[in-house]
């Protein structure tokens, strides 16, 4: 388990964008993880090929042209991880998407 101080609001932006995004982008029949270790949080999806790392949390960007979106959501994680001095990471690792904060 792990403990958290942060506006309630603002993780739940946080959790309901990164598991949505998850759920959106994963193939038929992909998977998604969830795991929550001492200070670590990682969402990982089943994904064809690496997003942009560029583009992933610019305002208005996609950072996959298969899929296309706002370009909002990626943006306010990164904000509202900033705010509190949470790190977020993104790595594709063996056909997974994986997103990580460490708080």
């Amino acid at each position: 388990s792990a403990r958290v101080e942060a506006n309630k609001m603002l993780v739940e932006l946080v959790l309901q964008n990164l598991i949505t995004n998850a759920l959106l982008h994963s193939p038929y029949g992909g998977i998604v993880s969830i795991t929550l270790d001492n200070r670590l949080l990682s969402i990982a999806n089943t994904g064809a090929s690496p997003l942009d790392q560029e583009q992933l949390f610019k305002r208005f960007a996609t950072a996959s042209p298969q899929t296309p979106g706002t370009g909002l959501g990626l943006a306010l994680i990164k904000q509202v991880c900033t705010r509190y001095n949470w790190r977020i990471t993104y790595d594709f690792i063996a056909g997974q998407h994986i997103f990580s904060i460490t708080f």
